[in-house]
């Protein structure tokens, strides 16, 4: 059972809160010409009276704040601004040694509406992840206050099955891809055709195998022996890397031993040949030494000197040519095993690329499968100890993990919903140590909903929402809202959209026209444009005591609201809230006396009369009709006060502040 009650707020003893001096509230506050917010003027410091409302500690929740006005009026910079606030007054909250007036543990979630989607997953999905940060554990007795314990246990079991068969077939596919990465060479080389280096291969298929038979190289399958030369050859620091092979081409393979030996031989030959020619007496002097036995031989030797300088350079060109041959032969041999590493580097560096980054993609899938088999494991071993009746010590992320089948966890997602929030609200009202004091749920992008949903949408927040501890804003178009409320019975729409907002806001009631406005933006900057109250941890604008006239003003008119209990504290409330508005800070009694007429007669329809009583007190007149309510009220203020009312812009001024918080706009 839901509760609609007003939240209400109790000032404390006269003197206790010093009246806050006028100051850069007064100015005209507009907006920065940004894309989120360039569509309207904000006023900030009614942001921030707005949030105090939210965060004392003496508000009675629930409570409902609707924001309303027309697209591009600047609802949601506004709702921005009120939860920019809250989070600052809860951080300062926190920082303060005393108690200050606003609670210190403050959970702001926001939400934004799809059409199409369930509002209550909406809802708990916002929740969850503005939980997450710092209540895991609350979070996560919500969630499993929507299903059966053991019905629970069995999904996060499967989960962590399903997890683990997943994360051992990503596992065998990284194994098998830093396999293929490892033997890249052999599989461009051997495994496949297709490459280039294969194509070469076996476009010079004739000319290769002939050199292999020439040096003395298996040629039964010359396609396979220059592939592995190849391979060999391309593998830094291998047997046969490219210096081996090089090497290996001039003085190891067939033929080209016996080529070097026949230029050394030769080489020494024309050497030997060179000398003798250059000292014959010597030579010939050594021939006579063989004695009588070799003359004719040593005749024939000393009388052909002559020779040995022609058989020196013939032995010489004879020497080069053999090692020119040695070299030419080298040569031929190397061009296509050379030719074929370079195809091969440029085959290697391709695959290389799509392995490596396929390589790091499976990485990255393994390590986070196993960050979620850990976590779902925790998670499993939570549930388990739920279902046998033991409370988990400490956080676990099973909630998180869980909320996605929060709604599969029993017969009725309604149901589901309502015990997760009536859990929260339990905590809170309970003082859970793990429970915040408050939560903030802020609904920004109604307007982008159809009627129905709009309606199904409002429906289920008051609904679920509508509970202690919890405090929800929306950015609603009265018109469009109201029309998607009535729109099976259009003359309850009003009672049904007061009954589930409680304080109200109109961003559409006061428009500054668009020449000044545009001369403040252009002129001071987006920077200076943003000046208002800012928000005080230390003390509430809303604490400021009430003066005498007040509680005689309200007094006199409470009877102009209809005289419904509901609708008097409704009024009482309005005025506590909108008394601390910036606009009024200094203003004299008449504007307060004002803005209690405004908002008194604002829930009995009386929108057109204020707003012909604004039209006569600024020409100086007072109201046409004493015997009208807009009249007879008037009197009623005036008579509270001792010196009357007077002054129309006093009194036109706290009309418009009552236009900002009146339910009417």
């Amino acid at each position: 059972m839901t509760s609609t009650a007003t939240a209400s707020l109790q000032p404390p003893p006269p003197g206790s809160a010093p009246r806050q001096a006028r100051g850069a509230a007064d100015a005209l506050p507009v907006l920065p010409a940004d894309t989120d917010a360039a569509d309207g003027v904000e006023p900030r410091g009614a942001a921030t009276v707005l949030t105090e409302a939210a965060l004392h500690r003496r508000a009675a929740t629930p409570l409902a704040v609707g924001i309303f006005g027309p697209a591009g009026s600047g609802k949601s910079r506004f709702i921005a601004d009120m939860l920019d606030t809250a989070t600052r007054l809860a951080e300062g909250a926190r920082n303060r040694a005393a108690a200050g007036p606003f609670v210190a543990d403050v959970v702001v979630a926001r939400v934004s509406p799809m059409p199409g989607r369930e509002p209550a997953a909406s809802l708990v999905g916002g929740l969850l992840d503005a939980l997450g940060a710092g209540h895991a554990g609350f979070a996560e007795d919500a969630v499993h206050a929507g299903g059966d314990p053991r019905e629970a246990e069995r999904l996060a079991g499967e989960r962590v099955n399903a997890l683990r068969r997943k994360l051992d077939g990503e596992r065998q596919a990284l194994d098998d891809v830093t396999a293929r990465r490892a033997r890249l060479t052999e599989s461009v080389l051997f495994d496949g055709a297709g490459s280039r280096v294969d194509a070469f291969v076996r476009a010079n298929r004739a000319r290769i195998e002939g050199r292999l038979r020439a040096f003395g190289l298996p040629a039964s399958d010359p396609i396979r022996s220059f592939k592995e030369l190849v391979r060999d050859a391309a593998e830094p620091g291998g047997p046969r890397s490219r210096l081996g092979l090089t090497l290996g081409a001039i003085w190891r393979f067939k033929g080209q031993g016996s080529l070097i030996a026949v230029a050394v031989l030769l080489a020494a030959v024309g050497w030997a040949a060179g000398s003798w020619a250059d000292d014959p007496a010597t030579v010939s002097a050594w021939l006579s030494g063989f004695g009588d036995h070799f003359t004719t031989v040593t005749d024939w030797a000393r009388g052909h000197l002559d020779l040995l300088q022609p058989v020196s350079r013939i032995a010489l060109a004879l020497a080069v040519l053999a090692l020119l041959a040695v070299l030419v032969r080298a040569a031929r041999f190397l061009g296509p095993v050379y030719r074929g590493i370079a195809l091969l580097k440029g085959d290697l560096g391709a695959r290389r690329r799509d392995l490596d980054g396929l390589l790091a993609h499976q990485t990255r899938r393994v390590d986070a499968l196993a960050t979620d088999v850990e976590t779902a494991g925790r998670g499993a071993e939570a549930a388990q100890r739920r279902a046998e009746g033991h409370r988990s010590a400490g956080l676990s992320d099973h909630g998180a993990a869980l909320a996605a089948d929060l709604f599969g966890l029993v017969r009725s997602p309604a149901e589901a919903a309502e015990r997760f929030f009536a859990t929260l609200s339990a905590g809170i009202s309970a003082g859970r140590e793990d429970a915040p004091q408050r939560i903030v749920v802020a609904v920004d992008g109604l307007d982008g909903l159809a009627p129905a949903e709009l309606a199904g949408f409002l429906a289920t927040a008051h609904r679920l929402l509508a509970r202690p501890g919890f405090v929800w804003v929306a950015g609603l178009e009265r018109d469009a809202a109201a029309a998607a409320l009535g729109e099976f019975d259009p003359a309850a729409a009003a009672a049904r959209l007061d009954r589930m907002v409680q304080i109200s806001y109109d961003l559409g009631a006061v428009t500054p026209e668009a020449g000044p406005l545009a001369q403040r933006l252009l002129v001071q900057g987006p920077a200076e444009t943003r000046g208002a109250r800012t928000a005080d941890p230390a003390r509430s604008s809303l604490d400021r005591p009430f003066e005498p006239f007040e509680a005689e003003v309200v007094g006199r008119l409470a009877p102009f609201t209809g005289g419904m209990p509901r609708a008097v504290e409704r009024f009482v409330q309005g005025y506590r809230v909108a008394r601390a508005d910036p606009r009024l800070d200094g203003a004299p009694p008449a504007s307060f006396a004002m803005l209690a007429l405004g908002l008194a007669l604002d829930g009995t329809g009386g929108g057109s009369e204020l707003s012909t009583l604004d039209h006569d007190l600024g020409r100086g007149r007072s109201p046409a009709d004493p015997a009208s309510d807009v009249g007879r009220a008037f009197a009623a203020a005036a008579s509270a006060l001792p010196q009357g009312l007077a002054g129309g812009d006093d009194l036109r001024r706290g009309l418009a502040v009552a236009r900002s918080y009146g339910r009417r706009g």
